[in-house]
């Protein structure tokens, strides 16, 4: 079974392309298998690469709204190209990969790994607070 660095640069390699072709792109990667399967991005517009997570942020009570959260910038150089940059975007990719990871928090009732967007509190989901706590939103 392929690790997560070994997805994520097959993915990136594949994508790359996408990257250098389109200006103002972006990329997606679901970390498959992981809690709720989190999306990380890719994009580059004006000679500057913005790696980060998608994270849903509450606007109104009745549905999140899933915004870019920006984690790393990288400056596109116009002697080095997409290509040659990879291992840095690479590099960059998996922290933030890690960094999202790490946000996530199993529930003390039902046991499920749940982003802090969806948490009552730092052990408790939103349906089990619901279920457990009476809270209604």
């Amino acid at each position: 079974m392929p690790s997560i660095k070994e997805k994520a640069e097959a993915w990136l390699i594949q994508n790359r392309k996408t990257l250098r072709l389109y200006r103002d792109s972006t990329i997606y990667f679901p970390l498959v298998g992981f809690a709720d399967d989190p999306k990380m991005y890719i994009s580059l517009s004006n000679q500057e690469l913005e790696i980060g997570y998608i994270k849903d942020i509450w606007y109104s009570p009745c549905s999140p709204e899933p915004t870019k959260y920006k984690k790393h910038v990288m400056h596109m150089t116009d002697h080095l190209s997409v290509e040659d940059q990879t291992e840095q975007i690479l590099g960059l990719l998996l922290k933030t990969i890690q960094s999202r990871k790490r946000q996530y928090r199993s529930c003390q009732y039902c046991g499920k790994k749940v982003n802090p967007e969806h948490r009552y509190d730092k052990d408790t989901c939103h349906g089990c607070a619901t279920y457990h706590h009476g809270v209604k939103y």
